[in-house]
């Protein structure tokens, strides 16, 4: 199985293959360009972990920090495009309930029968009941993998 991780950075998985999206190269990952953009179709699943810095508490800029606000759009954007994806997916950002509760985040969770969990202080949110997750409720557990 190939997948792909958008807005890579630094992060590496040796064990999975797997291609590397960033947008500017700068960390060696080897798609460069607008994650948005990139085609996912010879992709068997999807990992997306978009820029955090508008979402976090740990941000107290975020409302005039120009970068966060230049991405903030990124999470709700990669949610609306894998979420049409009839592959496997898994996105992670921070966990900030009330920002996202404003923002519409879990109302695109709702949208696309997607389900969420938080672990420590990230959200990982995930196809829901399309590729054998098991779940009774949009707060699930991992999916098992074939």
């Amino acid at each position: 199985m190939k997948g792909i991780y958008l807005f890579a950075c630094k992060a590496r998985h040796e064990n999975y293959d797997l291609d590397y999206n960033d947008i500017d190269g700068k960390f060696g990952c080897n798609i460069t360009g607008d994650a948005m953009k990139v085609s996912l179709k010879p992709y068997d699943f999807i990992i997306a972990s978009p820029p955090c810095n508008w979402w976090s508490k740990a941000n107290p800029y975020y409302k005039t920090s120009q970068y966060a606000l230049n991405t903030k759009h990124l999470l709700p954007d990669i949610i609306n495009k894998l979420g049409k994806q009839d592959k496997p997916f898994i996105i992670e950002n921070v966990k900030n309930k009330k920002r996202m509760l404003e923002n519409g985040i879990f109302d695109l969770i709702i949208k696309y029968d997607l389900c969420y969990q938080f672990v420590g202080r990230h959200i990982y949110i995930k196809c829901h009941n399309r590729f054998r997750l098991s779940a009774t409720s949009r707060f699930c557990s991992w999916w098992k993998a074939s």
